[in-house]
């Protein structure tokens, strides 16, 4: 692999503000990481949750007085911002075309001098509503909310600022107050406290100039230069001790019990943060080997939370039933010593460790993919120059971590990751019915919904979401059947190999039998061994109408990495000893996962939307339990087949090499049978339904109800279609989250998608959260939505709006090669040519508001069907208010 660094240049003003640049110019894009430094170890004792209140609230700033910052940011050609809280640090990212820098740069700036611009009183209690419910969500759908904080409260002693929690609680956000948010930011949104990053297509040459005429004054001179002082000691602290406690057991809004353990570690963003990164990286692949160990382990997922003080390091580990749980921590502890354990025997080729060359490898091809990815490399590249101070330690990292030796990593693991050093906390799900939130009705200024008009066409809308040069790509289908597409991208040394079989859970006359092969199928070939041994990262996604398996790893590997995808995937099979081990062991758990609240509501939400249609078909753990391993088996013989499947490598390779080898590789694959052939589209009726379908899911525990809402759409034969169908969705989520978010603060916010499937079948979908005793204002806003979009056409301007914003939400899809090898094999699997990509900015010029007036009106006869989860008492009678 070749060396990879970018180039840098930093400059510091009389203020103490620091501006880096980085130019990455694999793509006409830019983005701004904004870091302040102040997280939730600045919140004031009681009033926790102050630091991420103000993150909120400056999204709501108003500098121009009419248009909020968030609307600002979008008109500026942004097009993906957010922004997050840390114990030390608030990040704020902006990201989109780098023609747009100046104006990003004046927005960003605006933001620095005065992040709460024109934010009236009542926008204060609506914004902190929004957090609210953002804590309750955080709970109640799978998140880390008020969980994280108490395991927190048990890796960090009480006197520990890292031991209160960042969001904080209900009674903490209850108790802050607007002048305590002024306080803050007097406090700590200084010049001196900050550090701005600028990445991407930037003229290094130029940035001093372009910084100095879009950046406030205010924001760069000082009448003497500030001093900016160490912001971290220069010798790291000991992570402190835990306190003393043995398992502690609490009740959460989780599915079945949860048991999380965590350690404290040292501080990141310094040159020790690198063995960290090696450790915790071992880490997360030899936990997870519990799984095999203690029958009542469901699944195992582990994350590193940062911070200048200390790190933690957390494992969640869900049980089945928590039978045991005292006996499954062990099972996970017992299997500490594994990171620095090793075989002696076994060498690499420098004469270390062949784990820890293994290892090596691994955390440098996932520094590498950070590296691709430009929102997760500029937000650490930022938080290094911020905390260390200097802007290329981030840099040598992959040269730190290649030099680290075995001695160093087993004395970090033995003095950190220890049993004796773990605290664990089992959370179990909640009995009886939870409180409900007090019904609250605030109303604050709507943003401005009908903006100026702006000149657009496809050109711009290429500029703000630039494509892969697809157009070069090799194409080619073997004598077999296998499709294949070949694609350079230049930048990274980087290779992802995606394949992609058509079928799914719809590509079975039982849909229980298609999910059961695809987590049952294992290769009876290995002869080229792991993919980790060369830090390749091998990942399967199972969709509704496909599996895709995507391999990621250094592009001077991708011989070996077609190789090891295709033995594997041309000799799946069903071990009918796993079946019996599947049966035994993990079918009761998925039968109680079952009955989740939220996925007996999916279940019901399809079948009522897409009833009569092969997606609409639930597949049941209850069904699984049946199936034999003859009926698996044919089923995996006739999906992984290579008439049925798609090929696609993407990175810095040589398209003729690679042609050659996946020849060689694949060219012998029999072709057993067809490709599997699409469902008929299911399409909306001729008539418009009075009111939508309910269904209702019963779960009393439930602080907010969630929703979801779908119909639906014509069917999407042509990419064009279905690009305006995704410009519908746009459309009313935008709508949605400016009155129940935005105005009303009853909601962290809902999602809207416009999803197509193999055959044509579309369908709009909407998911989200609401106070459950705001249901009913919440339904009355979908309806009144619903009917304005069907009754007449957006104005031209508003529709150019949203499709430049639409536009400018694709552009970091493209980024990465695996971002570009996942748009083929989706192209491929709905049946549209890899141009479809290229084509996408002009089929979004061409839409009109009538077509998507079309939409809405169609979507009204599309079998309109409206899920609840939450206490159904309240959910019935909020739909009757609603549409009575």
């Amino acid at each position: 692999m070749r060396p990879v660094s970018f180039p840098i240049r930093e400059l510091k003003f009389p203020s103490g503000l620091r501006v880096v640049a980085q130019r990455d110019a694999r793509a006409p894009l830019v983005g701004l990481f904004l870091v302040v430094g102040a997280g939730s170890t600045s919140d004031p004792v009681g009033k926790e949750g102050v630091a991420h209140y103000v993150e909120h609230l400056t999204f709501r700033s108003r500098p121009f007085e009419k248009a909020s910052f968030r609307r600002l940011l979008s008109r500026a050609g942004a097009g993906r911002w957010n922004a997050s809280t840390g114990f030390d640090d608030t990040v704020y990212y902006e990201i989109g075309a780098s023609s747009a820098l100046p104006q990003l740069l004046r927005l960003e700036g605006i933001r620095m001098l005065a992040p709460i611009a024109n934010v009236p009183p009542a926008t204060f209690a609506v914004e902190l509503e929004v957090v609210k419910n953002e804590l309750r969500q955080r709970n109640e759908t799978s998140f880390t909310g008020e969980v994280l904080g108490s395991l927190q409260a048990l890796v960090f002693p009480p006197s520990h600022p890292y031991a209160r929690p960042v969001i904080g609680t209900r009674a903490s956000l209850s108790a802050i107050q607007p002048e305590d948010v002024v306080s803050f930011l007097r406090a700590h949104y200084r010049p001196d406290n900050m550090t701005l990053l600028v990445i991407g297509d930037v003229d290094l040459d130029a940035i001093q100039r372009i910084a100095q005429q879009n950046l406030p004054t205010e924001m760069l001179a000082a009448t003497a230069p500030v001093p900016v002082a160490r912001r971290m000691p220069e010798r790291a602290p000991e992570p402190p001790a835990p306190p003393a406690s043995a398992l502690v057991r609490k009740q959460a809004a989780v599915a079945t019990p949860e048991l999380w353990i965590g350690w404290s570690l040292p501080r990141a963003f310094d040159a020790d943060a690198h063995t960290m990164i090696l450790v915790t990286d071992a880490m997360d692949a030899e936990l997870g080997g519990a799984e095999r160990e203690d029958g009542d382990i469901a699944s195992v997922s582990t994350a590193l939370v940062p911070g200048q003080q200390a790190s933690m390091y957390v494992c969640r580990v869900v049980l089945h039933q928590g039978a045991h749980p005292e006996r499954s921590l062990e099972h996970v502890v017992n299997r500490l010593h594994r990171v620095w354990t090793d075989n002696p025997d076994a060498t690499g080729s420098q004469g270390e460790s062949y784990t820890l060359a293994v290892r090596k490898r691994s955390a440098v091809v996932d520094l590498l993919l950070e590296a691709e990815d430009l929102r997760r490399h500029g937000t650490q590249r930022a938080l290094s120059a911020h905390f260390a101070q200097d802007v290329a330690l981030y840099g040598r990292a992959t040269a730190s971590v290649t030099a680290l030796e075995q001695n160093r990593v087993v004395d970090y693991a033995q003095r950190y990751l220890t049993r004796e050093r773990a605290r664990a906390a089992l959370f179990s799900p909640p009995a009886g019915e939870g409180a409900q939130p007090e019904a609250r009705s605030i109303e604050t200024a709507p943003d401005d919904a009908d903006p100026l008009p702006i000149s657009l066409d496809a050109q711009r809308l290429r500029s703000v979401a630039p494509a892969p040069a697809i157009e070069s790509y090799r194409q080619l289908t073997l004598p077999n059947g296998l499709r294949v597409v070949i694609g350079r991208h230049d930048g990274l040394p980087l290779a992802s190999v995606g394949l992609t079989f058509h079928g799914g859970v719809a590509g079975a006359d039982d849909p229980a039998t298609a999910r059961a092969a695809m987590m049952l199928a294992g290769p009876r070939v290995k002869r080229h061994g792991a993919p980790d041994v060369f830090g390749g990262r091998m990942h399967r996604y199972d969709r509704t109408n496909g599996v895709d398996y995507i391999l990621e790893g250094a592009a001077g590997n991708v011989g070996i990495m077609l190789a090891i995808v295709a033995e594997r995937l041309q000799s799946m099979t069903v071990d009918p000893g796993r079946l019996d081990a599947f049966r035994r062991d993990f079918l009761p758990y998925l039968q109680r996962a079952d009955q989740k609240p939220e996925l007996a509501a999916e279940r019901a939400f399809r079948s009522a939307l897409l009833a009569g249609h092969p997606y609409g078909r639930p597949a049941t753990a209850d069904a699984m339990g049946s199936l034999g391993a003859s009926a698996l088996q044919q089923w995996i013989d006739v999906t992984y087949t290579p008439r049925n499947a798609v090929l696609s490598v993407v990175g810095e390779i040589d398209p003729g090499e690679v042609e050659r080898i996946v020849v060689e590789q694949f060219g012998a694959w029999k072709a057993a049978n067809g490709d599997w052939p699409a469902p008929v589209a299911l399409g909306p009726g001729p008539d418009a339904a009075a009111r939508p379908s309910l269904v209702t899911t019963h779960w009393p525990a439930a602080t907010q109800a969630q929703i979801r809402f779908g119909c639906l759409l014509p069917p999407a034969r042509t990419p064009a279609i279905a690009v305006r169908h995704d410009l519908a969705a746009a459309l009313l989520e935008a709508r949605l989250n400016d009155k129940i978010r935005e105005e009303l603060g009853i909601s962290y916010g809902v999602g809207v998608e416009a999803r197509m499937v193999r055959g044509g079948t579309a369908y709009l979908e909407l998911r989200g959260a609401v106070v459950s005793g705001q249901l009913d204002a919440t339904l009355v806003v979908l309806r009144d939505a619903l009917a304005q979009l069907a009754s007449a056409p957006a104005s031209d301007h508003l529709i150019a709006w949203q499709k430049l914003e639409v536009a400018q939400s694709m552009s970091l899809n493209y980024m990465t090669n695996t971002g570009i090898v996942r748009a083929l094999l989706s192209s491929a699997n709905v049946g549209f040519p890899p141009k479809t990509i290229v084509e996408l900015p002009d089929d979004l010029s061409a839409a009109t508001a009538a077509g998507v007036q079309e939409d809405f009106q169609r979507c009204t006869a599309g079998r309109p069907t409206l899920s609840i989860v939450g206490p159904e008492a309240a959910a019935r009678d909020a739909f009757t208010k609603a549409w009575p």
